[in-house]
């Protein structure tokens, strides 16, 4: 008798199907740490950029780039150790953190920098003392320097107190000039007298300020010396005596001509 032979069909669906399945969304979380933070000028500032991570755990990190943000060019490194720089100016700066995993995909931090510490307040020198003849003006000889100048920092203002009332601004600049006018509606007598103190105060970029105080001295105008008195020859054999005295002239005899003041 034959036998019936039944065969069992089977699906795709019925079998277990593995995909070997790769991230193509893996992509590095990048964080990094920079301190301090705030810094001075040419301090050294640690960036530390170890707490970056892929989002695959099955991915690898391989590179680690550093942009300071101050033209200085790009730091990079395959392994996640701390690296230092220092910043020569003040100001603020954007450093990026570019780190790529082994799928050359790469992401980003970025920090700013603020480089605003370690301020030195700038140096005012008011110049004089002064000493006027009553009635004239003056100008002031004022100078100023900044410590921190070759950080970028800079003299920003420059005022005067005139009249020692505490207020700047009477004048202004390093070297102003004023006029006796000025001087007498400032409270300055134009008769002799003083000294009278007169103070400079000079500004940074920060803020900073730092005072200098002078004194001026009002004297008696001074009277012009008289010119010498001169021998000249007016004639063969004649000898000559100019005297200088007044603008009147007469003429004595033998040639003698006497001017008196």
């Amino acid at each position: 008798m034959p036998r019936l032979t039944i065969a069992k069909a089977f699906t795709l669906a019925a079998l277990p199907i593995i995909f070997a399945q790769v991230s193509a969304t893996a992509t590095p979380v990048v964080s990094f740490t920079a301190n301090p933070n705030p810094a001075a000028p040419n301090d050294l500032i640690f960036f530390d950029p170890s707490a970056s991570f892929d989002s695959d755990p099955a991915r690898s990190l391989v590179s680690y780039s550093f942009d300071f943000g101050d033209g200085g060019g790009i730091y990079v490194a395959a392994s996640p150790d701390s690296v230092s720089h220092a910043y020569s100016l003040f100001g603020s700066y954007t450093a990026i953190l570019s780190v790529t995993n082994d799928l050359n995909v790469v992401g980003q931090s970025v920090r700013t920098i603020n480089v605003n510490q370690g301020n030195h307040s700038p140096i005012a020198n008011a110049g004089g003392p002064y000493s006027i003849g009553s009635g004239s003006g003056l100008t002031f000889a004022g100078s100023a320097n900044d410590p921190d100048f070759a950080a970028g920092d800079s003299i920003t203002s420059a005022a005067w107190d005139i009249n020692n009332d505490g207020t700047f601004g009477d004048v202004t600049g390093l070297t102003p000039s004023i006029s006796a006018a000025l001087l007498h509606a400032l409270g300055i007598p134009l008769t002799p007298g003083g000294p009278y103190t007169m103070t400079l105060r000079v500004t940074d970029t920060f803020g900073a300020t730092n005072v200098s105080a002078t004194t001026l001295t009002i004297e008696s105008q001074a009277i012009p010396a008289p010119e010498p008195a001169t021998l000249t020859i007016l004639g063969a054999g004649v000898l000559g005596l100019t005297l200088v005295r007044r603008k009147r002239t007469f003429r004595q005899p033998m040639g003698l001509n006497q001017t008196t003041g």
